[in-house]
Order: structure tokens, then sequence, then C-alpha cells
């Protein structure tokens, strides 16, 4: 498969997803929520340039088997998501990556017995070497990235140049379904430095003991990278509302939420609150 010019940049309607596509396939529609509202973009809009691309490690039917598991890991799990034939699609998506260096001067209370207001105020330097990855993707959530964490960059390639998009890859050809980066440089180190600047907020006052605490970091970036990480995207609809599940194309690790089978929960409910109204009635007919 080769990057033709007959791809488009659409971007999704619902969820603002945006992936490079066929824009006059009949059956186009948005990998992260099913969608079928899908417009072009100006194919001039300017967009970061991804510096490296992981290739593809997990097996299509690989893939499947994870979707399978994760499917029926649950007896809460509907009878038609366990039964149903989801498309995985595999893409690439785009992924900041920042190595920094974060000197913080901190001051907060501790608890103390000895002081009228039971705490005394503390204060000092503290330092952290943190990696946090900020996805450059509108369609994948800080949260989901987290959960897929980590990736492997050992073999990692250089991401080709547009005269290059032809060239064949028996592992992965990148320009074939990709999200171009939604999200720039300067971007990504604000939320990046937010990010880690709660991180050792956090650390800072689990490891002093602190009830309150106040940070002023200074934050380094020692190495900042634009990687476009594989992934396989399923999505489903049920009860008239889309779902999906994304598996890292390296570990298999698959993140997504689950609808649930209303009537086991009811179930489950109903024998719960028979169960404590009997212990209710036992206690009470034994005092």
């Amino acid at each position: 498969m080769s990057g033709e010019a007959t791809r488009d940049l659409l971007r999704c309607e619902s969820c603002g997803g945006t992936v490079l596509w066929d824009a006059a396939a009949v059956e186009a529609a948005c990998l992260f929520c099913g969608s079928r509202t899908l417009a072009v973009l100006d194919p001039d809009a300017r967009l970061p340039t991804p510096e490296q691309w992981l290739p593809m490690t997990v097996l299509a039917s690989e893939a499947q088997a994870r979707f399978r598991a994760w499917a029926t890991a649950s007896w809460f799990r509907p009878k038609e998501l366990r039964e149903t034939e989801v498309e995985l699609r595999s893409m690439l998506l785009p992924v900041w990556r920042m190595d920094c260096a974060l000197e913080t001067h901190w001051a907060g209370l501790r608890p103390a017995l000895t002081t009228d207001s039971k705490k005394r105020p503390v204060a000092g330097v503290a330092e952290l070497e943190a990696e946090v990855l900020v996805p450059a993707s509108a369609g994948l959530s800080p949260a989901e990235l987290e959960a897929l964490r980590p990736f492997d960059e050992t073999h990692a390639e250089a991401w080709p140049e547009r005269e290059d998009a032809s060239t064949e890859d028996a592992r992965w050809d990148p320009l074939a379904v990709w999200e171009p980066p939604a999200l720039t440089r300067r971007g990504a180190r604000q939320r990046a430095h937010a990010e880690l600047r709660e991180r050792h907020r956090r650390e800072i006052s689990r490891a002093r003991g602190l009830v309150r605490c106040h940070v002023s970091p200074l934050i380094e970036d020692r190495e900042v990278a634009l990687l476009m990480v594989p992934v396989y995207i399923g999505t489903f609809r049920f009860r008239d509302r889309p779902w999906r599940c994304v598996i890292q194309g390296q570990s298999g690790a698959v993140v997504g939420d689950a609808p649930v089978d209303r009537r086991k929960l009811a179930l489950v409910i109903a024998a719960t609150v028979v169960v404590v109204a009997m212990v209710i009635a036992a206690l009470a007919w034994s005092s």
C-alpha cells in the first residue's frame, strides 16, 4: 500500500478525530467513534511533522484474540458484546514524549502536636527526572494513553519524507492509516509541564507527610520527540451509542469502556438487597 494523492485529511464532526482516508470510499467512517460525519480539511494546513514511528509487533490475529478476551472478561458484559465481531483497524497515533528535569521549590504544612494550630510550616527543594507522554491525537485521551504505556522505542524508525511515501514496508506502511498531529510542540510543553508540576507536588506531599503543599518548579526539557505509536482501534454500536476499544500494537494491552448488561446488574442489586434485608432481620430477631 502506498500514500497516494487520493487520500484526504478527514476530521470527524462527532468526536474530532482526524485521519488520512480515502474520502471517496463508500465505507469511510471515523476510526475513533464509527461516525460517518466526516469533513475534508485543508491539505495545506500546517501540522507538526512526526520524527519517528514505532513498528507494529502484534499481529491482527493476536489483536482479535485480545479483543475477545476483553469482551468476555466480565460476567456483566452483555451477550451481544461477547458474541459480536468487531473489525480492528491498525493505525498510527501521534504522541509527544518529553523527558524533563525538575527542580521544585516547595513550602507546606506538616502535622505537629506541639503547636496551637497542630501544624508546622516546612520548606525545601526536591529534584525529579521524569518522562511524560502527551497525546497529540484528537481521538485519544490522556487517560487512555497512560493505560497503554509503555511503548518500546528500541526499533523506532525515522518518519519518511513525502517523496518516500511510496516505499512499502512489510511490517507497516506508516502512510497507510495515521492520524496527523493535532497538538503543537508548544501546546504539548504546556500540558506536560502542568502534569509534571502536579505529579511532583503529590510526590512531595506524600513523601513528607504534608497536609498542604505549594510548589514552584523549574523545568528543563532534556528531550522532546513527536512519535507515531501503533494501535488497533475497534468500534461497535450498542443501545444506539458508539463504543470502542484501543489495543496497544506492541504489548497487546486493551483499553476501553465496555457496556454493562442492565438485566444482570439489576439481578445483582436485587440479590444484594435481599441478603441485606435478611441479615438485618436476623440481627433484629436475635436481639
